[in-house]
């Protein structure tokens, strides 16, 4: 039973960073920085801004308000907190 739940929450994870990535390329096209500006601001490489938007790599809470502030957003912009945790939607996350 525990190695049911682990692969769950695994999963879980994958879909909430992937869709984390997804939220953070819209903002930040729609506020028309690249990715080396932002990298830049929060002081990273671009190929890690690149690996969180389009491969869902995990970031810390810390980063997630240092991006935030780095494109004049709310943290929680970043966040789609409109997908249900027990919906089935989360078998679909895409990037628009």
């Amino acid at each position: 039973m525990k190695k049911l739940q682990r692969k769950s929450n695994d999963a879980l994870g994958i879909k909430i960073q992937k869709a984390f990535g997804c939220k953070l390329r819209t903002i930040r096209k729609k506020k028309e920085m690249s990715q080396e500006e932002l990298a830049h601001e929060i002081g990273w490489e671009k190929s890690h801004i690149s690996k969180v938007e389009n491969h869902g790599q995990n970031v810390s809470l810390v980063t997630i308000f240092l991006i935030a502030r780095a494109l004049e957003a709310n943290p929680c912009d970043l966040i789609d907190l409109s997908i249900d945790a027990r919906d089935d939607e989360w078998n679909n996350i895409m990037c628009k």
